[in-house]
Formats: C-alpha cells, structure tokens, sequence
C-alpha cells in the first residue's frame, strides 16, 4: 500500500516538473529533440554569458526564434547538442519547458568547474567532517576568493557528523577552503577559517535569464471554454425547439 502512495507521489512530481530524475545531479529534460538526440547530447552544467543578443530557440532546428536575450544574459547551460558539421546548441530550462540557443554567441562564466581546473595541482583529496561550533549560516561560495555565494545553510539543518568536505585548498593568503560536493541538494566551497556569520547573507549568484512564457494551459482552457459553450447553446436550442 505505501509503496503504491510513493510511486503516486512520484509519478507527480514528475508532471510538475519536466524533468526525468536519474541520480542526485544528473537530470535529463523532458524536452523533444533531447531525446531524438540524445547521443548527440554531452552533460554541460555550466554558466554562460552571451557576448551578444542571441536568439532563444525551441530546439536546433528552429529558423525562426521563440524570443531573444540582450547580451550580457547569463545561461545555466546543462546539456550540449554537437551536430555532424561540429556546431553547438545548448539546452536551458525555462519556467515550464526548455530552450536552446547557440553556443557560438556564449562564453562561460568563471565558475568551480574552471576554478579546479586551474589550480587542479593546487587542490589536495582530502576527507574532513565539518561540525559548526555555534549558530548562524555557512556561506557556499561558488570558489576560493569569490565572492559568488551560491548557497547558504543554517547550522540547525546540518547533522553531526555528516557535513564532510573532500577537497582542501590553501589560497595565497592562507586561507583554508574546503568543498563540499553534496549534501542535501547544496554544493561549494567553504571558508573553513571562517565558517559561520551570524546574519543571513544575501545570495549574488548571476541573475539566469528565463523566457516570458504563456501558460500553456490557457490553450486547453480555451478550447474547453469554447466546447462548453457549444453544447450549451446546442442543449439550449434542442430543448427549446422540443417545446
């Protein structure tokens, strides 16, 4: 009975939001040409500025061009579509579908994924549990030295002994970071040397850029509207034409 509630709930979950969940991080979109092309697909999950206006595309084969974005527009790209002449389409989730725009008109974002490839000799593997000493908020920075805080924990939510670093990296002030790759849908880098402030900061992640989108059930909605009417008027005319 209780695995049959769970499957439902699930099952729900999964209209609510178009995406198919196939581990922690790894998220496969609901999206059509993805998965008349998946093979074609490589995983990104990267930030990107356009360098220009771009054109927001309904899928790579799209001419003409849902809408536009002004350059400077950042993008969470999270997959890659490589056609056989090498030119590149990336994927990015909108409020209620996805969207693909030219990887030609975008440059990345310097992020955690650059940052360890430049100082990759520089970060040491290494396990270190990390327990807050007192209250207040751990600030997850996107890399050492930024000052990019893409996420915030409250020391209540955190669990003894089970908010554990796996990489340390020492800047060139001396600085201890360490990163933490998951832990309840949260990642970063954390300044092990000063851990906790007291106030809640506010998160400067970038701004994404997300269509404007028309519900899509206002089609559906129309259409009912419009068959109610008809037979209503239909049962209307047939019952007063009885009588």
């Amino acid at each position: 009975m209780y695995k049959k509630w769970i499957y439902l709930i699930f099952s729900l979950l999964l209209l609510i939001h178009p995406v198919t969940l196939l581990a922690d991080v790894l998220i496969e979109p609901e999206d059509s040409f993805y998965r008349t092309h998946a093979d074609e697909c490589t995983s990104e999950r990267k930030y990107y500025e356009a360098s220009t206006s771009v054109s927001i595309l309904s899928s790579p084969n799209d001419k003409k061009g849902y809408s536009t974005a002004p350059s400077g527009s950042v993008f969470y790209i999270s997959w890659i579509y490589t056609n056989k002449q090498g030119n590149q389409w990336g994927l990015f989730d909108g409020v209620e579908v996805s969207y693909w725009v030219k990887m030609d008109d975008l440059f990345p974002v310097y992020s955690h994924a650059e940052f360890s490839v430049e100082h990759a000799s520089e970060i040491m593997d290494k396990d270190m549990t990390f327990n807050p000493d007192k209250k207040g908020y751990v600030c997850l920075y996107e890399y050492p030295g930024s000052t990019w805080i893409s996420d915030i924990l409250d020391t209540e939510w955190i669990s003894p002994d089970s908010f554990t670093v796996h990489q340390i990296y020492v800047d060139e002030q001396g600085h201890h970071w360490g990163y933490m790759p998951y832990y309840m849908q949260h990642n970063g880098w954390i300044d092990l040397d000063d851990a906790i402030v007291e106030s809640e900061p506010e998160r400067n992640a970038p701004v994404i850029f997300v269509p404007d989108e028309k519900p899509a059930s206002l089609p559906l909605i129309g259409i009912i509207v419009i068959a109610v009417c008809t037979l209503t008027g239909t049962l209307y005319f047939i019952t007063h034409k009885k009588k």
